[in-house]
């Protein structure tokens, strides 16, 4: 939108500077003209004449020199609109990084989640798997026909569970999900 004024306003201003040159230029000649018709070859007359309008000089360099400054301060507030564009570029892009830094922590945070949830999946597997096979031991214990038979199946029964309270502990220390002074047998 800023580029569409600085055009409306540059557009006439270099018209106007152009056709400024045209109509000096136009000036010039005809000047020499006139002189040729007022006093034709004689350079003297045509010296003096000149001499009495020496001011003409100083307005075309006053009129360069402002054509000069003019055109400083268009480039100058060239530079501060590209300026203004690359501070916004460079807001953008930190806002860009921030919101980068934000999905990563997001996506460790979500990592760290799956793995956890990835361990707890192991160990419900692994507690589901040792209970069914300590439900068996039960029926095969219960299903012995003598009581010396079923003591003896009993203590094979209990032998099993501290084995698995052993290996569970040690599984759990494994994955990381208690500490040593977390264990039941700490307690």
């Amino acid at each position: 939108m800023k580029e569409s004024s600085d055009k409306s306003v540059m557009g006439p201003l270099w018209k106007a500077f152009g056709g400024g040159m045209i109509v000096i230029i136009a000036l010039m000649v005809a000047y020499h003209f006139l002189l040729f018709l007022m006093f034709g070859e004689s350079y003297e007359r045509r010296a003096q004449f000149g001499d009495q309008f020496g001011a003409i000089g100083v307005v075309l360099s006053a009129a360069a020199f402002l054509g000069l400054v003019i055109s400083i301060l268009f480039q100058s507030r060239d530079l501060k609109a590209q300026t203004e564009a690359l501070n916004l570029q460079q807001v953008a892009l930190n806002q860009q990084i921030d919101e980068f830094k934000a999905q990563k922590d997001e996506l460790e945070r979500s990592a760290k989640a799956q793995e956890e949830y990835n361990k707890l999946t192991k160990m419900m597997l692994f507690l589901e798997i040792r209970k069914v096979k300590f439900e068996l031991l039960l029926k095969a214990v219960d299903a012995e026909p003598t009581p010396s038979q079923r003591i003896h199946s009993h203590k094979m029964a209990e032998t099993f569970v501290r084995k698995f309270v052993g290996e569970f502990d040690e599984k759990m220390k494994q994955e990381g999900l208690f500490e040593d002074d977390l264990s039941p047998e700490s307690t």
